[in-house]
C-alpha cells in the first residue's frame, strides 16, 4: 500500500470536476442508464470528487501530471479507463470506506472485460468535505484485467455488496511498487 498525499491545489480542481461531472449527471446517455434514484445530490458529487482524487493519487504516485493524464471533461463519461501510462489503460476504483478491501467493478458495468482497461488500481481516499486541504489517499494494490477475471469472484449475499458485483479481496492484488515495473517492462504479470 502507498499513501499519497493530494495537495490543496489539486483537491481544489478534483473538487470543481466532481461538482461538474454530477451537475452534468443526467444530460449523459451512458449515466441515464445507470441511475442514481433518490441519492442526494452532496452524496452522488462526493462520488465524483472519491473518484478525482483517487485518480490523481496515482498519477502523482506514477510522476504523471493528472491535469494533462486525466480527461478532466465533465460533459462525457471517460471511454472505459481513467489514464493511459505508456501504452496501457488504468481504470482506478474507490472507496472512502475505511475499511474496505476489495477492488469491485459496479454491477451497473457488468460488460465484457475485453473492453475494459489493461490494469485496474484499488484506493481508499480518506474523504474530507473540504476543498482546501491536502486529502490522503491509499494507494492499496492493482491487478491486470487477465488476472481479475480469472480470480475474481461474484457477490451473492456477501454483505454490502450488490449482488453480481465482481470483485478482488486486496490480498489478491499487487503491491503498487509492482506497477510501475509492469508499466516499464510491458512484461505480463503472472
Amino acid at each position: 500500500m502507498k499513501r499519497i498525499l493530494v495537495p490543496a491545489d489539486l483537491v481544489a480542481v478534483c473538487f470543481e470536476k466532481g461538482k461538474n461531472a454530477e451537475l452534468s449527471y443526467g444530460k449523459r446517455s451512458q449515466d441515464r442508464l445507470f441511475s442514481k434514484g433518490n441519492i442526494p445530490l452532496v452524496l452522488r458529487i462526493d462520488e465524483h470528487v472519491i473518484g478525482y482524487l483517487a485518480e490523481a493519487a496515482l498519477c502523482l504516485f506514477l510522476s504523471v501530471d493528472p491535469r494533462k493524464a486525466l480527461t478532466w471533461n465533465t460533459t462525457r463519461p471517460d471511454v472505459g479507463y481513467d489514464l493511459e501510462v505508456e501504452g496501457t489503460t488504468i481504470d482506478v476504483k474507490a472507496s472512502a470506506n475505511p475499511s474496505a478491501q476489495r477492488l469491485m467493478l459496479p454491477v451497473e458495468k457488468n460488460t465484457n472485460l475485453d473492453d475494459m482497461a489493461d490494469v485496474f488500481v484499488f484506493a481508499r481516499v480518506r474523504y474530507e468535505r473540504i476543498s482546501t486541504i491536502p486529502q490522503l489517499v491509499q494507494l492499496v494494490g492493482w491487478t491486470t484485467r487477465k488476472e481479475f477475471a480469472a480470480k475474481h469472484s461474484v457477490a451473492n449475499g456477501v454483505g454490502g455488496i450488490v449482488d453480481g458485483t465482481r470483485y478482488m479481496h486486496e490480498k489478491q492484488l499487487y503491491m503498487m511498487a509492482d506497477l510501475c515495473n509492469h508499466l516499464h517492462n510491458k512484461e505480463e504479470t503472472a
